[in-house]
């Protein structure tokens, strides 16, 4: 059985799902922590959460700032204007998200996994920069790439909307501290699992193409698992999810397996 609760983690309003076990209180679970995309909500992952739950992960889905219960009656073009914003503040709460985990539930710390789908796929890349206690990561739909990304938004914006906006260079000095591919070593050996369409228009598949590519080339410490689904847009597919699922088992099945853990 699954339990679903509606907390608050450092003011935060989370889901938390979790299965409902007779076990002792050495037993420590992995964790998943969860990102919507753009004009979202924390609830829109729940199928995928359950499933993940019914693996024996603890799972939590936050809502991002200006969505969900955070929205606060401002408009999909609101939300989209404040896109950086939403992501840079997302990636600061996290460090707090995960003090409130670790305190309040049944999980080791040492295995906590984060992802998301799109704009939280874009946070999970920031996020890599920033926290070395990030287990692994997927991301689904995402750029690693802050700084290019913000130019091409910049440039297809308006006139009249780019002068309501700060500078592109000063969105490109705010981003690069978070721009993966700026400093791909910061992955620093820990296991990448990415999924892409070819025909996705809204977030091109070929900065994270060429993010991967790279990244092997060089021989940085660190696996990427990438997935590339042809004719798909900016829509997950059931294949992506499950690929996505079956990838997390597979670096617990390994955790469990390593001799160190056995130490």
């Amino acid at each position: 059985m699954i339990q679903i609760e509606n907390k608050r983690l450092n003011e935060i309003p989370t889901l938390c799902l979790h299965k409902i076990q007779t076990e002792t209180a050495s037993t420590k679970h992995p964790v998943v922590i969860m990102l919507h995309g753009l004009t979202n909500q924390k609830e829109d992952n729940l199928t995928y959460a359950y499933l993940l739950a019914e693996k024996g992960f603890y799972v939590f889905l936050p809502d991002a700032l200006h969505h969900g219960d955070r929205k606060n009656g401002i408009n999909y073009n609101e939300q989209s204007f404040k896109l950086w914003e939403t992501i840079l503040n997302s990636i600061h709460e996290l460090d707090k998200l995960k003090v409130d985990i670790t305190k309040g539930f049944n999980i080791d710390p040492s295995r906590i996994y984060l992802g998301g789908i799109s704009m939280g796929a874009i946070t999970t890349f920031g996020a890599l920069t920033q926290y070395d206690w990030i287990k692994g990561a997927f991301c689904m739909m995402g750029d690693p790439a802050f700084v290019n990304q913000s130019r091409r938004i910049y440039f297809s914006l308006e006139d009249g909307v780019k002068s309501k906006i700060e500078s592109l260079e000063l969105y490109e000095k705010k981003l690069a501290p978070y721009d993966l591919s700026l400093q791909p070593k910061k992955l620093n050996g820990r296991p990448l699992f990415v999924w892409h369409g070819d025909a996705d228009t809204t977030v091109p598949i070929s900065s994270v193409q060429n993010f991967v590519e790279k990244f092997r080339l060089a021989g940085y410490p660190g696996e990427i698992t990438m997935k590339v689904q042809k004719g798909r847009g900016h829509k997950v597919s059931n294949f992506g999810y499950h690929a996505m699922i079956e990838w997390l088992c597979l670096q617990e099945n390994n955790f469990i397996h390593s001799p160190k853990t056995h130490k």
